[in-house]
């Protein structure tokens, strides 16, 4: 349950911050949001756990990239894409 809740704040966040998040197209913003959370995740992955937090860290990462990839595609450059008369 807990972990749900961390992927739904998330979603929140970043659709609540979408309009405010540096760049011109859903890819751009998500790969800063990317990076704006996984800095401070990553430093204190390092501090409370420096031997596990390499593997870890990895996969967590890898997980949130493809997670707010697709979210940022889906629900924010679908929307554009059709607004203009794409598909």
């Amino acid at each position: 349950m807990q972990t749900m809740a961390l992927w739904v704040l998330i979603a929140f966040v970043f659709g609540y911050f979408f309009h405010a998040i540096r760049g011109q197209n859903g890819f751009q913003k998500s790969l800063s949001f990317i990076v704006a959370l996984t800095i401070p995740t990553i430093l204190l992955r390092f501090v409370m756990e420096p031997e596990v937090a390499a593997r870890i860290q990895l996969i967590e990462l890898v997980r949130l990239t493809a997670f707010v990839l697709l979210l940022a595609l889906v629900a924010f450059d679908l929307r554009v894409l059709r607004n203009a008369g794409r598909s």
